[in-house]
């Protein structure tokens, strides 16, 4: 985990979104073998006006276009998840010079980011490294403390936002464009970041990682049939051993007077 160290940012996050952010996983639904990546777009930044800071070109692999600043990066560990990469890309944007207010569309990603920002996570009661994504949490949260909460604000949007999204006033034209900036940036240029084959590795693997399944389940069931095969017989054999009992009730005995020997008299 990389040091970080960011100098206190001056002002309030604005009230509107000015930062998107987005995550993209693939190779579901097996995590073990997910590649992840991250996305966002710091919109109407330019070089001149606020140029990339050493921290920033340590994390994440930028690029300015009309648009602002993009960037995108691949997310590190294993069981990639959707939350993970989205985190990965609030991490990226919060290490902006100046204030933000991240636009997501993982709220998981946003509930837990504002419990950081207003300083109402826990972590004497569970530390970082026994919660979920942990490692990547503390790094956000300490970005955080350094730059300064006032500095940061997060809000969810509605990812994939379609017409009647915005009809019903859920989202809005500037937040959906920016949140599908964001996708598509994830999506097409994050997953570049990683190294050449991975995705093709990771596929194979999911593919062995379910014929070994197939395979288990297989032995199990062979396994259940023979041990019910085992108990029949043994129960068909015990049966077959026994002598026959008489029923009850029929008030018939067998005694050794009944029996007969070679020297019974005969009356």
């Amino acid at each position: 985990m990389p040091d970080i160290r960011m100098d206190q940012v001056e002002g309030n996050a604005p009230d509107e979104v000015n930062t998107f952010t987005d995550g993209s996983v693939t190779n579901p639904p097996k995590k073990q073998w997910s590649v992840a990546s991250y996305g966002l777009l710091h919109t109407d930044r330019t070089h001149d006006g606020t140029p990339i800071t050493p921290m920033e070109d340590l994390l994440t692999n930028t690029h300015f276009s009309d648009d602002g600043l993009e960037g995108w990066g691949a997310v590190q560990g294993p069981r990639a998840s959707s939350t993970r990469s989205e985190l990965a890309g609030g991490i990226a944007a919060a290490l902006a010079p100046y204030p933000v207010h991240i636009g997501s569309d993982n709220l998981s990603f946003v509930n837990k980011a504002k419990l950081i920002i207003d300083g109402n996570i826990k972590v004497s009661s569970k530390p970082w490294q026994l919660q979920n994504d942990g490692d990547l949490w503390d790094l956000f949260a300490r970005i955080v403390d350094q730059r300064g909460r006032w500095s940061i604000r997060v809000s969810w949007v509605k990812g994939h936002a379609k017409q009647k999204h915005l009809n019903r006033g859920i989202t809005t034209p500037w937040r959906k464009w920016g949140n599908d900036y964001a996708d598509n940036i994830a999506a097409n240029i994050g997953h570049k970041a990683h190294p050449d084959g991975l995705h093709t590795l990771g596929e194979h693997l999911e593919e062995r990682h379910e014929m070994y399944e197939d395979l288990i389940h297989h032995v199990h069931r062979v396994i259940v049939q023979t041990f019910a095969e085992d108990q029949r017989l043994r129960k068909q054999a015990k049966d077959l051993e026994a002598p026959p009992l008489l029923p009850k009730g029929t008030g018939a005995s067998w005694s050794r007077k009944d029996s007969t020997t070679p020297n019974s008299k005969i009356q």
